[in-house]
């Protein structure tokens, strides 16, 4: 975008030169050319700072901050919020110290720093109330509550949304209204109640529609997406999700834009789209690398190992995982820690390794308890389940995937439901009762095909052709749903669980003589 000519000869008069230059840099934020406000800006800070003009130049820091943190460093920004803040102390300005206070909160959350986040909204709050600045004080409340429920304090975070709530419809703030609707949802969302959920996020969607709030819409079809995605929509989440692109490349919005990708890529990999999904992946992983997101790293490179995984490629995924590992326990991000734990468990598993297996699924296990990660703690209670079930320990093992069983119908999450199921199948018929096991069976078998889980199809399917076979009546029932598991495994690219299906559809074909 070319700079108006009427702006650009403001700098040939000496007549109110700063103030020019002021309205210039405003001008190139609000454009979004923030590489050219930067440099304006910066030379407003020093004309500020010479002059002792303490009145503009924490504004202008604080803006320069601001420009930093958009562009990926938040290091700086909160290093200048704090000199920001310092300023404002010193001259006694609390209206500015709030703010100051506001936005280093919001870098804090950024960084996934909750315990620091949350003190300076604490900080924020007690001048909002002495101040008695009811729509600051509606949006703190909101992002406390935000991170309440991110430390799984859902009863702590319904009392501030229930007191931001009101403030915002009794001042008539819509816009604060929209934040506490999304806010609500992430609470239903995270204690297994996802239509609920949808409810509040459909009321929030129509407020951003109405307010022209194009930012809180992209986040609010993004949030919608992740439920429908939970609940097996897969083609519904999508088209929220193209939306919300729009809606990113538009704002140049490269944050909102990162997560949007990886929640695509996720779809396309619940389809068995890998190789879709990875470039994708890596896509978002070049993103958060521009804007320097290094929890975001963190969560893409566990995406990624996800993907090798599926692919065959254990060692590649191995890596992978590790790489998250070291970058979580750096940045002290025990949520994603969780997830690189479970995931090398997995694959140590596979190697022959159970006991230190189990030794990281318990550390995982710990991790989701503490934080009441429902959704972590179900996926943790299958995995250790499954080692005991290759121990022979099958009552213990039956006993996690009930809590795990338990824990996915509460969530909603039908993806995982239909994966606990088929494990819990493969225990039931070592116990004896195969009628039982086939039953479950089916419920995986017709929770994939409403999902559209290629790969947990392809192994309902070969488990039932199993079976089946060993029972010399139903040999002839089992053969189209081994054909039907391999062709899904070789139609989309599955090799390692082709590799594994391939055997049991030869089984059967030699037992009909075919």
């Amino acid at each position: 975008m070319r700079i108006p000519y009427a702006y650009c000869t403001i700098l040939e008069s000496p007549e109110n030169y700063i103030d020019r230059i002021k309205n210039l840099s405003f001008f190139l934020k609000e454009k979004n050319l923030l590489t050219e406000a930067l440099k304006m800006f910066e030379h407003l800070v020093c004309y500020y700072e010479q002059n002792k003009d303490y009145e503009n130049l924490p504004v202008a820091v604080g803006i320069l901050a601001d420009i930093l943190y958009e562009r990926g460093g938040m290091e700086e920004s909160m290093q200048l919020h704090k000199d920001e803040e310092h300023i404002y102390r010193s001259v006694g300005n609390n209206y500015g110290l709030m703010r100051s206070l506001s936005r280093q909160a919001v870098i804090a959350l950024a960084n996934d720093d909750l315990e620091n986040s949350l003190h300076l909204f604490r900080q924020e709050e007690q001048l909002c109330r002495e101040l008695n600045d009811t729509y600051r004080l509606s949006y703190n409340l909101n992002k406390q509550a935000e991170i309440l429920s991110l430390r799984h304090k859902t009863t702590l975070a319904a009392k501030l949304l229930t007191e931001a709530e009101s403030i915002s419809r009794g001042i008539g703030d819509m816009s604060g209204l929209s934040v506490c609707l999304g806010n609500k949802a992430r609470i239903k969302k995270g204690s297994g109640n996802p239509e609920e959920a949808m409810t509040f996020l459909k009321e929030q969607e129509h407020l951003c529609r109405t307010l022209g709030n194009s930012k809180e819409l992209s986040v609010c079809l993004g949030n919608q997406s992740l439920i429908l995605t939970t609940l097996g929509d897969l083609d519904g989440a999508f088209v929220l999700l193209k939306e919300e692109e729009s809606l990113c490349k538009n704002m140049r919005n490269e944050h909102g834009l990162s997560y949007n990708i990886g929640n695509r890529a996720n779809i396309l990999s619940i389809r068995g789209n890998l190789a879709e999904a990875l470039e994708l992946y890596k896509e978002q992983f070049s993103l958060f690398k521009k804007t320097l997101n290094k929890h975001g790293l963190s969560y893409n490179l566990g995406n990624q190992a996800n993907i090798h995984y599926s692919l065959g490629n254990a060692e590649e995924a191995m890596s992978f995982y590790t790489e998250q590992e070291r970058l979580c326990r750096e940045l002290e991000n025990e949520d994603g820690l969780s997830y690189a734990l479970g995931n090398q468990a997995i694959i140590l598993a596979e190697k022959g390794d159970p006991d230190k297996a189990m030794e990281l699924h318990k550390e995982e296990e710990r991790i989701c308890r503490k934080f009441n990660n429902m959704e972590g703690l179900q996926r943790s209670l299958g995995n250790q389940a499954s080692i005991l079930y290759s121990k022979g320990h099958l009552h213990e093992a039956l006993a996690l995937h009930k809590e795990e069983e338990r824990l996915c119908r509460k969530l909603g999450n039908k993806s995982e439901l239909s994966a606990c199921l088929g494990n819990q199948a493969l225990v039931v018929k070592d116990l004896g009762n195969p009628d039982e096991a086939i039953g479950l069976l089916k419920e995986q078998e017709a929770i994939c095909r409403d999902l559209g889980i290629k790969s947990g199809l392809a192994i309902s399917l070969a488990n039932q052709a199993e079976m089946l076979a060993q029972n010399p009546g139903r040999a002839d029932e089992a053969l189209p749903l081994a054909e039907e598991a391999y062709s899904i495994t070789t139609s989309f690219g599955f090799q390692s669980l082709s590799h594994e299906i391939e055997p049991i559809l030869r089984a059967i074909e030699s037992r009909l003589g075919k």
